[in-house]
Formats: structure tokens, C-alpha cells, sequence
């Protein structure tokens, strides 16, 4: 996740995905690592989804990222 925090600011946006099972520490590894990105100056927006069986929201994640911006 380092690579994502130096690539930011280094050459531009950096997507990263951070999937895993409940319980692992994935909510804390991206606090983490965006706290880390704000304080070099990077833009950090962040979204989740959370499974809903068969079906999905789409776009989820990127909606929930673009309301931080607005």
C-alpha cells in the first residue's frame, strides 16, 4: 500500500482495490495509508460496498469516493 501513498503523488491518480475477509483489517490498513497520502498532500477519496447476496448497486464504491468531493 506504500506504492499506492509514493505513486500518488509521484505520477498521478493511483486506483487501489482492498478486498479481503470480514475481520482482517482492511478498513484500518486504508485509514492508515490515506492518513498517510493527506499528509504528503495527495487528494485521498475513499468508497466501500458491502455484499447484498445476488444483487449489487452499481458503481457503489466509485458513487460513495464522488460524494466526497462534492
Amino acid at each position: 500500500m506504500s506504492a499506492a501513498v509514493i505513486g500518488s503523488t509521484a505520477r498521478g491518480p493511483v486506483l487501489t482495490l482492498v478486498v479481503g475477509e470480514a475481520g482482517v483489517g482492511k478498513t484500518r490498513l486504508v485509514t492508515e495509508v490515506s492518513r498517510r497520502g493527506e499528509s504528503a498532500g495527495a487528494l485521498v477519496i475513499t468508497g466501500g460496498c458491502v455484499p447484498l447476496g445476488a444483487g449489487t448497486v452499481p458503481f457503489a464504491p466509485i458513487r460513495e469516493a464522488m460524494r466526497d468531493l462534492a
